[in-house]
């Protein structure tokens, strides 16, 4: 007898001579490594009765040997191999690079041996199939979990295999002894057990045990008559056709369900895209979250993600399509769809620094826009002008009458600007600047609120630093008359308040915000009404 070692085929001993035909279709275990790990097929001793292929090919699994079979093409399929008037045999021995290296579940790797298995029977093969050997090592215990529940099921054969070799039930290389008595040793392998050489694969000791467990098994097939093709046609060949659209554009902000559909009952599952990881699937449904069209967060960061689904029917048969979904920019769009709210009634508008601007109210930040704890550093900026003298805000942390727990931007009474970044009001608290901001002109103003500071900007110059942490946990109000006048809006303009996560620096705006600028949270133009956008 011959045995061949992937990818060459061999013939037996004594011509044509021979009676029945063995086909292995497994992994590098089946393959066997190194001169000192003979595979096993090439240990049967058969003497000359049989023609043996072994199609052992390392890193391979059942799913790409059903795929290999539907194809016609590649060493997971044996149709070639098929000789008339001969018993023709295909070994199955994968499952461990399923349920490894693919992370697959026993029952996804299970249906696709049940497809296999019909597949060969009608190709006029005897089908035996291996249960799937323990690993000394690198395995997890969700891993063992999935593999014993696949054994469960092929030793049930709900699926008509015509012979059933339970290599893992083994006194010798199977469950428990091959291990030392444990169900498995997590990231890492046992160097005292001699049945196997790296935590995977067979020394050739454990070689010769599955030789006497092949030689023991096949011969109650190799006894059986030939098998003429075509005597078990699967009930369904045929793919499912995936019926639901593949390229979609989504506006900015919202997040996308997309129903998935097809022609038959399928089961979905999510096989690949370069953008898999940023999709959910609940049953039929495929879910994006929102996305922000100025923040792309995709594989190449162009605003379009791609994912790859698979539809399976109750017979196995799948179909696969390539879903892209484009995000669209939308213009003057809310960061958060909540508008401002004004604590007073009376608000008005007139010429800004750039349309229109707030004259009277005072406006409260909703905490849906900006969070009331927000992730630190973040940026504030804010156009005012102001010809009064009464001390009041121009913004702040929201606060309660005679509530001292604050930061923010202060107009003192004698109109110049204080930074307050601490819980109380007392004045060692405060740190006071030289800039007279009620000379009726416009000047820009921004605040940066770092982890254990805060720095105030004034027409893109540093002007004060106050140490210590900023004082958050409640939202931000624009506009508001200091100590017992709670709820009065100070005198005199806002435009343009906006708000970025990161610290910016830098020059003064020259023109309005656009809604493009780069790590933009929220925008309020302030043009007749508090609706935002950006």
């Amino acid at each position: 007898m011959f045995v061949s070692s992937y990818p060459t085929t061999a013939q037996a001993a004594g011509g044509t001579s021979y009676n029945a035909v063995i086909v292995g279709i497994g992994d590098s275990i089946m393959r066997g490594l190194g001169a000192d790990q003979g595979p096993a097929l090439s240990k049967l001793n058969f003497s000359g009765t049989v023609k043996i292929d072994n199609r052992g090919q390392d890193n391979r699994t059942i799913q790409e040997a059903l795929d290999d079979v539907r194809a016609n093409s590649g060493w997971g399929q044996a149709v070639q191999n098929y000789e008339t008037g001969r018993t023709c045999i295909v070994l199955m021995q994968r499952a461990t690079n399923d349920l490894g290296q693919k992370f697959r579940t026993a029952n996804d790797t299970y249906a696709d041996l049940e497809a296999l298995v019909r597949l060969y029977k009608n190709q006029g093969f005897y089908v035996a199939v291996e249960t799937c050997l323990p690993r000394t090592g690198y395995w997890t215990s969700a891993q063992e979990t999935e593999r014993l529940s696949y054994n469960t099921k092929v030793r049930a054969n709900a699926f008509n295999a015509d012979l059933i070799i339970d290599s893992a039930q083994d006194g010798t290389i199977g469950d428990g002894t091959a291990l030392n008595g444990r169900a498995y040793i997590a990231n890492g392998w046992d160097a005292t057990t001699t049945d196997y050489v790296d935590g995977v694969h067979l020394s050739n000791a454990g070689q010769d045990r599955k030789a006497v467990i092949y030689k023991n098994a096949l011969p109650t097939l190799m006894t059986k008559p030939p098998r003429s093709q075509g005597q078990f046609p699967p009930s369904d060949t045929t793919a499912p056709v995936i019926t639901s659209a593949t390229n979609i554009s989504q506006p900015e902000n919202a997040a996308l369900t997309i129903p998935l559909t097809a022609n038959e009952t399928v089961t979905w599952k999510i096989v690949g895209g370069n953008d898999q990881a940023k999709f959910t699937l609940t049953g039929s449904n495929l879910t994006l979250p929102a996305k922000d069209f100025e923040a792309p967060d995709d594989s190449d960061a162009n605003n379009t993600y791609i994912v790859r689904v698979r539809a399976t029917d109750t017979s196995s048969n799948y179909s696969e399509v390539v879903i892209t979904v484009t995000i669209t920019d939308v213009a003057n769009e809310s960061a958060t769809g909540a508008p401002a709210t004004s604590r007073t009634t009376a608000m008005s508008y007139d010429t800004g620094k750039f349309g229109q601007a707030r004259k009277t109210g005072t406006v409260l930040i909703p905490t849906s826009a900006v969070p009331a704890t927000p992730t630190l550093p973040i940026t504030l900026e804010i156009w005012a002008k102001t010809t009064g003298t009464a001390e009041q805000w121009l913004m702040l942390t929201d606060r309660s009458p005679g509530d001292n727990n604050t930061w923010g931007l202060l107009q003192s009474n004698k109109g110049l600007i204080s930074l307050v970044s601490s819980n109380t009001f007392n004045q060692s608290k405060r740190t006071d600047t030289t800039f007279a901001s009620n000379d009726g002109a416009w000047h820009h103003y921004r605040v940066r609120l770092l982890s254990s500071s805060v720095e105030l900007d004034i027409d893109g110059t540093l002007v004060a630093t106050q140490t210590g942490a900023p004082v958050m946990g409640a939202q931000i109000v624009l506009g508001e008359i200091y100590q017992n006048q709670y709820g009065v809006g100070w005198t005199g303009m806002f435009d343009e308040f906006a708000v970025f996560s990161g610290a910016r620096t830098g020059a003064a705006p020259t023109a309005p915000y656009t809604g493009q600028e780069a790590n933009l949270i929220a925008l309020y133009h302030f043009d007749g009404d508090l609706t935002s956008g950006k």
